[in-house]
């Protein structure tokens, strides 16, 4: 789980848009995952760094391992 500060700009609109279309393609509950990973339950809740820090890793997450 996620320990770092909260500081810093939200997310844009742009990363957020790009965490929810991610999530769809992975078939993930995205606020699900955000809640266990960041402790946040939308994207819009994320700052900049943790948003693109966030496209990384689901970018990366084969589409029939998104599930756990």
């Amino acid at each position: 789980k996620y320990n770092g500060s909260r500081g810093g700009r939200k997310a844009t609109h742009s990363q957020v848009r790009a965490l929810e279309a991610i999530g769809n393609r992975l078939q993930l509950d995205l606020n699900h995952w955000l809640h266990q990973k960041y402790g946040l339950a939308i994207p819009a809740e994320l700052s900049i760094k943790e948003a693109s820090r966030a496209i990384d890793e689901l970018n990366a997450t084969p589409i029939n391992g998104a599930n756990h």
